[in-house]
This record gives structure tokens, sequence and C-alpha cells, in this order.
């Protein structure tokens, strides 16, 4: 499966190769970084995640004129996903849910998102806030993104584990 989350301004784009085995989420290959142009892309996510225009990615379809664009540039089969309320929070409680996240040593960036992946905390009591704060996720979004039928499909799973790379 196959996940792309745009970026812009300061934000890296990022896109990543994972799957699924027996409720064990492995993360193979990821493509990650800040200024990549449009029309660079393709090419950029393609020497980093091999074989990538062959498969259905999908990517936040909040830049409707990206998917476009790199339909016709590259990128065949690129979707956009159907978003919905609590999305985020229910895609993080999903993978959260999962037996083990399995990260590749290549995958740098994945791993480093996965470690300081957090919620906010409530600066007068000290208490850990359901709100998920809007930083180092850009690899996590592309996750959910790939994953988001199995998400919407599945459901809920049970608390699982980070526990290493591959």
């Amino acid at each position: 499966m196959h996940g792309l989350d745009f970026g812009f301004s300061q934000d890296p784009m990022a896109a990543v190769r994972c799957y699924l085995k027996d409720e064990v989420l492995y993360i193979s290959h990821e493509a990650y970084k800040k200024g990549v142009e449009q029309d660079h892309t393709v090419d950029f996510v393609s020497k980093h995640i091999p074989m990538i225009e062959q498969f259905v990615i999908r990517a936040d379809s909040a830049e409707p004129k990206s998917i476009s664009y790199l339909q016709r540039h590259g990128f065949p089969r690129i979707e956009g996903v159907k978003k919905w309320q609590n999305s985020i929070t229910e895609g993080v409680r999903w993978m959260r849910g999962l037996k083990r996240i399995v990260i590749h040593p290549r995958c740098e960036n994945a791993a480093k998102e996965f470690r300081l992946y957090s919620h906010k905390v409530d600066k007068r009591t000290g208490d850990i806030l359901p709100n998920i704060v809007d930083a180092n996720n850009h690899i996590i979004d592309a996750i959910r993104y790939a994953l988001q039928q199995l998400i919407k499909q599945i459901g809920t799973t049970t608390t699982g584990q980070v526990t290493g790379l591959y």
C-alpha cells in the first residue's frame, strides 16, 4: 500500500510504502523532503520507492489539483482519500491497535516521527489531551492515507506497540 502527504511551505512531502500482515504493519520505503516542486515529485518519489507508479497511491484529498497533475505526469493510479470526522484520531487509534509496527532502517523519518508523535498537554494541569499535535506527522499521515480503506473497513483494534526496526 502506498500513501502520499503533500508538502507545502515548510512542511515536507512524504510518501510511503507499507504493508500489513497478521496485524503487523511493515513500513518498507519512504520518500521525504522539504521543497520538492510538484513537477519533480514523480522523479523524487520513484527514486526512493521503486515501481510505485504501478500501484494505487492514496493521497491527501485537500490537493485535487496536485492529484490531477500527478495522474497526468507519472502516477496514473493516484487518488484522493475520503476524509471523515475524526479520521485522524481514528487512524492513529487504529494503528496503535496493531500488534506491532515494524520500520525498516532506511525509513529514518518514519522512525523519528513515531518517536516524536504526541498529544497536546494542558499547560496548567499537565493532563494529556485528546488532541494530537500537528507536527512530526507527515509520514504518519501518508501511512493513514495508504491504509484508509482498511481503517474504515476493519475499525478499532486493541492497543499494540511500535517495536523497532527490521
